[in-house]
């Protein structure tokens, strides 16, 4: 009988786990899904076409001719225009590691929910990277009349996503080349977070055009950029929040006392905010999340349940037990500012990725198959590993409105 050899069983072995990952991050993409990003061949690298930094081209279209042609002189011929945008890829990974024994005595399944949060990994990551390249387009706007994103308030003013700018959405993008009729918002396509799209429902010309236009289904499942203009509505937890980055509630000077896990339930700071309560949001941060500060990766908002305006405070927050989500150290600082929430409209091809065909990579990367590891075998690691590489070929393929919302 035949002999299989223990080569071909872990060749086996990476193939159906990588069938998996590709099937798990491939249902996360928010950002980095089809069609908003494409790959034309210049961005796929590979044997023969290896890149540290690849120019990708692209042409422009001849006027139209205007007048009859001579029946005595030969038409003169029109020089092609072309235009280069360039990508520069990185490559990106995440490790995690496992004790034999934790695997062989939790109750839990612990090497499939391993495997579950590499996939999550990721995918966040590609995801993390088209969207800061998204978010960085210099079609910029801002809610109601707010000049910044440290201006956006919802005291004083309104400046929340409105049915409006849905319309001034599908008359910036109109200029993108290949989709017709987009001044109606055919193709047009709108990532932002649930609080925002509550701001829209709440609004009076939604609730004008779900009462009196016969229309409560808008309302209730959400498909109100549909009616608006034809825009549809992607609702993700990944759309970007700028944690603390809008404008200030109250000024505070609230540091962290000693570090605080992951899943932390309970704060400790120097001092407490003079005008602090319950039931109130502040961010937690090495850096607030301002239009100078750019993105903190682990910026993240706090409820305060109890504690409120002293110096310990129970939270809740968005981790999986309803704590922290990332790990802060001693030093960073609470701050009761206004969160300021992106909302990105793009058309198909808004966005160009760079990837490699060779080292079993692809586009969505590679799951590293679990790894024995210490001196006695003791230990499990799992990882995964991605080069990628984004780039906005045309300006005119996505717009992004940063708003305030009354739903923090």
């Amino acid at each position: 009988m035949p002999v299989t050899t223990t080569t071909d069983l872990n060749l086996v072995r990476q193939q159906i786990l990588q069938a998996e990952y590709d099937l798990g991050v491939e249902n996360l993409y928010i950002h980095s899904q089809g069609p908003f990003v494409w790959s034309p061949p210049a961005a796929v690298l590979g044997p023969g076409h290896r890149v540290s930094s690849g120019a990708i081209p692209f042409f422009f279209n001849l006027p139209p001719s205007t007048a009859a042609i001579s029946q005595t002189a030969d038409i003169t011929p029109t020089t092609m225009s072309d235009q280069t945008f360039s990508i520069s890829p990185a490559m990106y990974a995440r490790t995690i590691n496992q004790s034999e024994f934790s695997i062989l005595t939790a109750a839990a399944d612990q090497e499939q929910a391993a495997m579950d949060i590499i996939v999550e990994n990721a995918a966040r990551t590609r995801d993390y990277l088209a969207r800061t390249t998204l978010i960085a387009g210099r079609l910029s706007f801002y809610g109601g009349d707010a000049a910044s994103r440290v201006t956006l308030s919802t005291a004083s003013s309104a400046d929340t996503l409105t049915a409006g700018n849905f319309a001034q959405a599908a008359g910036v993008l109109q200029a993108r080349p290949g989709v017709n009729d987009l001044s109606h918002g055919n193709g047009i396509s709108a990532i932002m977070r649930s609080a925002v799209l509550g701001d829209l429902l709440a609004s009076s010309i939604v609730q004008i055009l779900g009462n009196q236009g016969r229309e409560p289904g808008i309302i209730l499942n959400g498909s109100v950029g549909r009616a608006l203009n034809g825009t549809d509505i992607i609702v993700s937890n990944w759309a970007k929040i700028y944690h603390g980055g809008a404008s200030c509630i109250a000024a505070t000077s609230m540091i962290l006392t000693t570090a605080a896990l992951p899943g932390a339930t309970t704060l400790g700071f120097t001092s407490s905010n003079s005008s602090g309560a319950n039931g109130q949001y502040m961010s937690l941060a090495t850096t607030a999340e301002t239009s100078g500060n750019g993105e903190n990766p682990t910026a993240e908002t706090f409820y305060v349940s109890s504690g409120g305006g002293t110096t310990a405070l129970d939270i809740v927050g968005g981790g999986p037990n309803g704590g922290l989500v990332y790990a802060h150290s001693s030093g960073e600082s609470a701050d009761h500012y206004r969160q300021a929430f992106s909302v990105v409209f793009l058309t198909p091809k808004a966005l160009c990725m760079m990837y490699t065909t060779e080292h079993g990579l692809g586009p969505n990367g590679a799951i590293i198959a679990p790894e024995i590891s210490g001196s006695v075998k003791q230990f499990e690691s799992w990882g995964w590993k991605g080069l990628w590489g984004f780039g906005l070929p045309a300006q005119n393929r996505l717009a992004v409105w940063e708003v305030a919302s009354n739903f923090p």
